[in-house]
């Protein structure tokens, strides 16, 4: 079956290939920006961030409205290593790498039907 957008194998590989449907469709919309900082504020809650820190959160706010998604290895990558190029285990306590990583799945299943 056709579509405007492509074959109905194209939109099922493209599918796959982001996770679901729910993702794939993220990836090209992204999110607002304020219901991510939403999300992390909670991790955010009653913690003093050094301004790297806090570069780091709002670089992965920003990348979330951009671009929807966001798996762990992309903290690993530009623009992330500009702010922190060891990672942000360099910046970042074991317990808030857990928290941020938490938040990060937490953002990314609301776009996976139950």
């Amino acid at each position: 079956m056709e579509s405007g957008i492509g074959t109905e194998a194209e939109i099922n590989r493209a599918k796959a290939n982001s996770g679901g449907f729910g993702l794939f469709l993220r990836s090209l919309t992204g999110l607002d920006r304020q219901a991510v900082a939403a999300a992390f504020s909670k991790f955010q809650a009653g913690k003093t961030f050094t301004s790297a820190q806090l570069r780091f959160v709002n670089e992965m706010i920003d990348y979330f409205a951009h671009n929807g998604t966001m798996t762990v290895d992309i903290m690993y990558q530009p623009p992330f290593t500009v702010i922190i190029p060891a990672g942000p285990e360099e910046i970042f306590h074991e317990t808030d790498m857990e928290a941020m990583i938490t938040t990060m799945h937490s953002i990314n299943a609301t776009a996976v039907p139950a």
